[in-house]
């Protein structure tokens, strides 16, 4: 979906009230503190296999070809950073384009993944579940211009990443664990000071 130049400025200017905006860098829209709550931002975690991941970008796109090529999959895992890990990806896409399953991946394992990702992180970097928490009631937005999908900034936008936080931070401030329904892990008891 293009958007056209002059519309694509209004949105970027677009603030909700009662909102924290969150991408990969501080903005007038985006506080420094919110940063940590993008995939790029690095948060070393182990998964439930013993893995070890730089961030929750690096865990997801690898994710793509763990049962498809391992070469693939471990060069993603193990890029220098989440921008080399994307286009590494993204690369992979292209040359097994006839063998991965994006249809599997986009109904089933995108999500699946994500939520894995997420509350490996959020466990594990007790640090950036304060930074979560402390955002309050407030709605959290992914303010990705190019993402309808985790984005929630142009519109018809999902804001999936954005919900999914939110889901954590609900879920922590219930029951004091770092768990989303979905992805086959058991809720994961934290104390966050």
């Amino acid at each position: 979906m293009e958007i056209p130049q002059s519309e694509m400025e209004k949105i970027l200017k677009t603030k909700e009230p009662n909102t924290y905006y969150f991408y990969d860098k501080e903005t007038e829209y985006v506080k420094k503190e919110h940063i940590c709550l993008n995939n790029f931002e690095p948060s070393p975690f182990i998964d439930d296999k013993g893995d070890k991941y730089l961030s929750v970008e690096h865990y997801y796109q690898s994710h793509k070809f763990i049962n498809l090529d391992k070469n693939a999959y471990l060069e993603i895992k193990n890029s220098p950073d989440a921008d080399s890990c994307k286009k590494t990806a993204r690369k992979y896409e292209k040359e097994f384009n006839e063998k991965w399953d994006k249809k599997k991946w986009n109904e089933i394992e995108k999500e699946f993944y994500m939520k894995k990702g997420l509350m490996f992180k959020f466990s594990q970097n007790l640090n950036m579940l304060k930074v979560l928490l402390d955002t309050g009631n407030f709605k959290l937005v992914e303010r990705s211009p190019r993402d309808p999908y985790w984005g929630g900034l142009l519109p018809n936008s999902l804001n999936r990443l954005g919900q999914l936080l939110m889901d954590i931070r609900d879920e922590y401030k219930k029951n004091s664990w770092v768990y989303l329904k979905g992805c086959d892990l058991q809720p994961i008891k934290v104390e966050v000071d």
